[in-house]
Order: structure tokens, then sequence, then C-alpha cells
């Protein structure tokens, strides 16, 4: 049973399983670096305000959007928005079909 040279381990191992295993090691290390550089970057009082202040804009953009879908019994669309819980259980069916009905406002 003869072995291939690429495959064998041990004090006769070839140069280029070597090189293989040397080269995902560096990759290894280049990866921990960028890692722990963009994480020391991140956390840098300057760069943390810029992220938070994008996340709060973010944020208000959504909530804008969420109360001009919400705004009113009806929306402009026609379909009628559930904002308080109803005082009545509601049937599976009923729920399902307004399940539905939201599934398809994104698609239009």
């Amino acid at each position: 049973m003869a072995r291939h040279f690429l495959f064998t381990r041990g004090p006769g191992s070839s140069l280029l399983v070597w090189t293989v295993c040397f080269h995902s090691y560096l990759l290894g290390v280049k990866q921990g670096l960028l890692r722990w550089f963009f994480r020391y970057i991140r956390n840098s009082p300057f760069v943390k305000k810029k992220i938070l202040r994008a996340l709060e804009k973010t944020k208000d953009v959504l909530h804008q959007d969420m109360l001009k879908l919400m705004r009113g019994k009806r929306s402009a669309d026609g379909f009628d928005y559930i904002l308080t819980l109803p005082n009545a259980g509601a049937e599976s069916e009923d729920i399902i079909s307004k399940l539905n009905e939201y599934m398809t406002l994104g698609k239009n």
C-alpha cells in the first residue's frame, strides 16, 4: 500500500504539506490581527460616536416609516392595522388571513 507523498505525515512530510499548513497558519494570524484592529477602531471614542449616531438615525427613519404606515385606522393602501390588543381572541383562520395581508405589504 503505497501512500502518495503529499499526504504523508511525520518526519517524511513533504514541503508542500508544510507550506500549506504554514500558509493557513499565517491566514489565521492575519485574520486575528484584522479582527483585533477593527475591534480596537470600532471601540475608539470618535468612531463609536459615529456608529451610535448612525444607529440612532436609522432607528428614527424606521420609526417614522412605521408611523406613516400606522397613522389612522385605515391607511392609504386600504389595510386595517391592529394597534391594540383585542378584548376577545381571534380564530386561527382570521389570524392567518391577516398575516397574509401583512405579508403582501412589502411586495407592492
